[in-house]
């Protein structure tokens, strides 16, 4: 069962959010549960073809966060991230880190920075505006909301120290930019044809 009404997950390759989405649309959730898939700047294929319109491939792969290296998403994991109900952010490596040491703090648990920036959208407000858009204060505080949290193969407390060490900083300057991180979503408009005129296709973000 899904009792929660959000949920934020990474993704790398897409795999993990064609699984959520797949799993909502079989207990028939899919309108009742929002998702927000997040990235990490350098890492952000999906992101990248989303403003793009197709499912592009990067160059490369620059973030810290290699777990999230995946240089072109599945074609399944970018026709769901078009859905209404599925909002992207991307976040930066520095967030991704803290989002890790956060994680620690409160939570004890270790994680990579590919997890930690599931962790970071909750922090910086990117969560709130994917996924709360028309909910005051008060209704917001009510939402559950489910933070997927995996891969811990390559953290240890040491690595964690110098994350907060080398970024701490740097996301309490980011935080203070209120930068909205959302990704605005580039898709193909279908031809429109009348009696006049006919429409060509074009791109249309939202």
């Amino acid at each position: 069962s899904f009792p929660t009404r959000r949920s934020s997950d990474l993704v790398g390759g897409g795999g993990l959010l064609v699984g959520i989405s797949d799993g909502l649309r079989r207990a028939g959730r899919t309108k009742q549960v929002g998702i927000l898939a997040v990235e990490t700047e350098g890492a952000n294929s999906l992101a990248t073809s989303l403003e793009a319109g197709e499912n592009t491939t990067l160059e490369g792969i620059t973030s810290i966060a290699t777990s999230l290296g995946c240089v072109k998403v599945a074609d399944r994991a970018y026709e769901i991230a078009q859905q209404d109900g599925v909002q992207v952010a991307v976040l930066s490596d520095a967030q991704a880190a803290m989002g890790s040491v956060h994680l620690a703090d409160m939570e004890r648990i270790l994680a990579e920075a590919a997890c930690g920036v599931s962790v970071a959208a909750c922090f910086d407000g990117s969560l709130r505006r994917g996924l709360g858009r028309g909910c005051d204060d008060a209704q917001w505080a009510e939402k559950r909301v489910v933070v997927v949290v995996c891969g811990g193969s390559i953290v240890s407390t040491r690595l964690l120290e110098e994350y907060r060490e080398r970024y701490e900083g740097v996301v309490e300057e980011e935080l203070r930019l209120q930068k909205d991180r959302l990704v605005r979503k580039l898709v193909a408009m279908k031809p429109v044809r009348s009696e006049e005129h006919t429409l060509n296709s074009s791109h249309q973000y939202y």
